[in-house]
């Protein structure tokens, strides 16, 4: 779930910026049998300066199997040299 927070927004910062996770809030319903696919999804619910709020969820192919926030930060990546 902060992999698809992560994808989502990352194609939108600026050249030296990413986001960090600092929170997590999830709920797991249900165990996904070994061999099914589970798709993640995290919708951007605001943004509040640097802060970002996701809601996210995870279904496998037939069901819900968790949900819950996930929160990020905008950072500048420091340059090494």
């Amino acid at each position: 779930m902060e992999r698809a927070g992560i994808q989502a927004v990352q194609p939108h910062l600026n050249e030296g910026q990413t986001t960090v996770g600092f929170h997590v809030d999830v709920m797991h319903f249900a165990a996904t049998p070994k061999g099914k696919t589970v798709t993640v999804r995290a919708e951007l619910l605001d943004v509040d300066g640097r802060k970002l709020r996701f809601k996210v969820q995870a279904h496998d192919e037939d069901k819900k199997v968790g949900e819950g926030t996930h929160r990020r930060a905008i950072i500048e990546v420091g340059q090494h040299g």
